[in-house]
């Protein structure tokens, strides 16, 4: 054994977050009462097994001397210098204050410039600070000095805390609040930051639609859970907020309705999020590669979404959302592969205009992955397939031209790539004419020149229309993947080719999970399919929830039908 190769293996591994592939959901409950109906004790339920680390921010009482802030302010200046390099860091301001008693106290004012606005901050904090207090006794709803000051400033309880753990402070402010250090007080005054005010709500960018709301998520945690708390009103909606990240300390939020989403499948979530062991986490992207059960999968096997109206659809059949400090994305899992062709339209429409809309996707991703691979194996190895005349019409079509049909797909398949990676890049005015002009103009010079036939640009059209019709942008770079697959196997085998390389997809497929359901479910393995599942069912028969998430409360409306006024035929006789 060469012992060298395993000693440069140790040095290159690294540590892996906390994946279970083994792991699977419980059978779905037994008919009876529902879960959200009945008393049951759902803090013991959803009860973590192993106590996570309690997030800084709450955290209140020091638990050794050294933790405790200095009631000396040269200390508190010392300790700052220490902990945030004051002489490098030209960011953090240290503002001494003379607050305004019946006889002055010196404090100290810290907080970041860039997180906070400098206007309101003089007008709200300041200024306030500076008065002389009257009257000079502590109110009764003040007992201490520090309550007294703060009211000063605010009078809503949830706008301040009094904090003495250093921790918890500098976690604080780094998260954009102000801190006032008094002399001689061994606690902290730590004021609601006055943040700079960032992107508001706006229509969403990439799942945009015709009908229902307009609202998309933005970069502010807070913001985005207010937006699914405003359409999921119920007290079992649970958040549990943590941070992530050795370095960032980014926030997120796990999101999931008690008493209706599985407990194990929570379980599962934490465990995997807790794992994470990394400087920074910055967006949902990175997030979720950390906690899928297949990294190395061309599926993805989670819900990247824009929309809260999807977040608490998802939410309401017993998925998960999970939300990240600063990323205009929510996670929904577990999900599986039909997801990707539902939009979030879908259920605003009536069944048949719901059902035609999926049925023009499920028809525009066979076309974009199948449609140039087909014509790859009919033009080269199966022509008699096609009717005669359509045979030599293709025939003659590429007569002129000088290369295999194979590299005539891949010239036009790389330029549609080129053209769309280039509006994306380009700035957001010139970006739609970029795209249209330059397919045009590589479609027309490509077939003069005799490089492509003008069949293939017809079926290369269509193909890139047919994949703009996927609701899913992340789903959308599997299908590029995939369609390069399925265009080298039919030019290797023709038919047999594809055929073998689609069946290799689906027993991979078979196999990937979403947070231990099949991404194939209800399908395989068997359960019962959901009347919204391909197809969007009539309204009144979707009566349970999706099984295959094994919610606690599988019914979703009454069963009974809701009593309609029906009109007995009848004659109708005229009265003279």
């Amino acid at each position: 054994m060469d012992l060298s190769w395993v000693k440069w293996k140790k040095l290159l591994s690294v540590k892996k977050p906390y994946i279970d592939k083994s792991f699977s959901l419980p059978p779905p409950p037994k008919k009876g009462k529902s879960t959200l109906e009945e008393e049951v004790d759902l803090l013991s339920l959803y009860e973590p097994k192993q106590q996570p680390t309690p997030y800084p921010d709450t955290k209140n009482q020091a638990e050794t001397p050294e933790d405790y802030i200095p009631t000396n302010l040269s200390e508190v200046e010392q300790w700052l210098d220490k902990e945030f390099l004051l002489s490098l860091n030209d960011d953090i301001i240290l503002r001494p204050l003379s607050i305004g008693l019946p006889k002055t106290l010196p404090a100290l004012l810290v907080y970041f410039q860039s997180q906070v606005n400098n206007e309101h901050l003089s007008a709200m904090v300041i200024h306030p600070m500076t008065m002389e207090l009257t009257p000079p006794a502590p109110i009764p709803e003040a007992p201490t000095l520090l309550e007294l000051l703060a009211k000063k400033v605010t009078s809503a309880p949830g706008e301040y805390v009094i904090l003495q753990d250093k921790k918890t402070i500098v976690e604080r402010l780094i998260n954009g609040h102000i801190v006032l250090f008094v002399e001689g007080q061994s606690e902290a005054i730590v004021i609601e930051g006055i943040e700079v005010p960032g992107r508001s709500v706006s229509t969403p960018i990439i799942e945009s639609t015709a009908r229902g709301p307009q609202e998309g998520f933005v970069e502010d945690l807070d913001t985005n859970i207010g937006l699914v708390r405003a359409r999921l009103r119920t007290s079992r909606l649970v958040c549990e907020i943590r941070v992530v990240g050795r370095m960032a300390r980014t926030r997120y939020c796990l999101l999931y309705v008690a008493g209706l989403t599985n407990p194990a499948m929570v379980e599962e979530m934490r465990k995997r999020i807790q794992s994470i062991d990394v400087d920074t986490v910055h967006d949902m992207g990175l997030f979720e590669q950390y906690i899928e059960d297949q990294s190395n999968s061309l599926f993805p096997q989670h819900l990247i979404t824009e929309r809260p109206d999807r977040v608490s659809s998802a939410l309401a059949d017993g998925s998960m959302a999970v939300f990240l400090d600063r990323s205009p994305f929510g996670l929904v899992a577990p999900i599986s592969i039909w997801t990707f062709i539902h939009s979030p339209e879908d259920m605003y429409l009536r069944n048949p205009f719901g059902s035609f809309a999926r049925f023009l996707r499920i028809m525009s991703l066979i076309l974009t992955l199948f449609a140039p691979a087909l014509y790859i194996a009919v033009t080269s190895y199966h022509p008699e397939m096609l009717p005669t005349e359509l045979m030599l019409a293709t025939a003659g079509a590429r007569e002129q031209v000088p290369f295999p049909v194979f590299i005539e797909v891949l010239f036009l398949e790389f330029s549609l790539e080129l053209i769309r990676e280039a509006s994306l890049r380009v700035p957001q005015q010139i970006g739609p004419t970029i795209g249209i002009v330059g397919a045009i103009i590589i479609g027309s010079a490509a077939v003069e020149a005799g490089i492509v036939s003008p069949i293939l640009v017809v079926v290369m059209a269509i193909t890139a229309l047919a994949s703009f019709s996927i609701p899913a942008y992340t789903f959308f770079y599997s299908i590029r993947i995939l369609r390069l697959l399925f265009l080298a196997s039919a030019a290797a085998l023709g038919l047999y080719g594809l055929a073998i390389v689609t069946l290799i997809v689906a027993f991979h497929l078979a196999g990937v999970k979403s947070l231990g359901v099949p991404l194939l479910s209800p399908l395989t393995p068997s359960r019962t399919v959901a009347d919204d599942l391909i197809f969007r069912g009539p309204i009144l028969r979707q009566k349970k929830r999706p099984l295959y998430i094994r919610p606690l409360d599988t019914i979703r409306q009454n069963p009974s039908r809701p009593p309609r006024s029906r009109m007995k035929k009848q004659k109708l006789r005229r009265t003279l």
